[in-house]
């Protein structure tokens, strides 16, 4: 049975120290098993400096709770800057065991991991509960938030992490900031499309020549990304770690024409939409409903991101 697990990690106490002050920089990669693979993988803040360490920070995953060899599982790391992060512990909660208990809090024991000489200590706090999937829209919100502020350190291992150069890590961050990013747009896009142009022609609010000022050739865009989003996500499944990404871009290039119109229309478009919100007040109306998977942004903050999203490319290419 799919449900969700509702995971706040609260606080750790007597922790290992890794630096020369005595002191640790932990944070907590946390993720369900067997379904280990890179975007079921949670991380938490770094708390620097500190052996009783606070987070109170809350995550969420699918589990199956008819499956009795699934668990969560936490790794605790100490984070260095200019080396590879040390190993902090590991500690693991059968999923079984948490089924119709309203809410646990629990202090488990940090562990070494099986065959290796890690010298670890102390104890991570937990508050655990399960209940069935939430797919109201503050739930998607809250989703989309944690989808946005995911860095490339939060899919890969520590331990893969550290045969990276600093360089090499600076350019898999900027590849998987294009990739996450891109993820976003489309999804932007959709809720262009889906919950404003669509609406507006299926109500005949705008004449055919207004939605095409509107909305130009938006419809003609999405494809084109959604391809080359596919293709980034194919790659990145193959490896967290991508040997390379320019070829995906150049494949993708001549498609990207397609935003000429688009983006020569985008003065028309705000306009009309300030013009027609005066002229019309059926069309104010209906864009100044509340949307709840626009996370409060207006018609014109969807109708601007292709233009930004164009302008992005150049910026990360050269950066990378």
């Amino acid at each position: 049975m799919r449900e969700t697990l509702t995971v706040r990690v609260v606080c750790g106490r007597d922790l290992a120290p890794k630096d020369s002050n005595g002191l640790s920089d932990p944070y907590c990669f946390l993720w369900v098993v067997p379904q280990n693979d890179s975007a079921s993988r949670m991380k938490t803040k770094t708390v620097f400096k500190s052996l009783n360490p606070v987070w109170n920070e809350t995550f969420e995953f699918e589990v199956d709770t008819s499956d009795p060899g699934q668990e969560l599982r936490l790794e605790m790391w100490d984070y260095d800057r200019f080396a590879s992060d040390d190993f902090m512990g590991i500690c693991s909660v059968p999923v079984y065991t948490l089924v119709g208990k309203k809410e646990s809090t629990i202090w488990l024991e940090l562990l070494p991991r099986p065959g290796k000489k890690d010298t670890v200590s102390g104890q991570v706090c937990m508050t655990l509960s399960i209940s069935e999937g939430d797919s109201n829209a503050e739930q998607s919100n809250l989703q989309f938030a944690k989808q946005r502020d995911r860095r490339f350190i939060d899919i890969v291992s520590p331990e893969v992490l550290g045969k990276l150069t600093p360089k090499e890590r600076k350019r898999q961050e900027i590849i998987f900031e294009m990739i996450n990013t891109e993820d976003q747009y489309v999804k932007d896009v959709q809720i262009l499309i889906n919950s404003f142009l669509v609406p507006i022609r299926q109500r005949n609010l705008l004449k055919q020549n207004e939605i095409e000022s509107l909305f130009a050739n938006v419809e003609s865009i999405l494809p084109v990304n959604q391809a080359m989003l596919d293709d980034f996500l194919a790659r990145q499944k193959e490896n967290p770690v991508i040997e390379k990404i320019g070829d995906i871009l150049v494949k993708h290039a001549p498609n990207l024409e397609l935003y000429t119109k688009y983006c020569s229309n985008q003065t028309l478009a705000t306009d009309f939409v300030d013009e027609y919100r005066i002229a019309d007040p059926n069309f104010a109306v209906f864009i100044d409903e509340p949307r709840e998977e626009c996370r409060k942004l207006p018609l014109q903050g969807f109708l601007v991101k292709p233009l930004q999203r164009l302008c992005k490319y150049p910026l990360l290419l050269r950066v990378s």
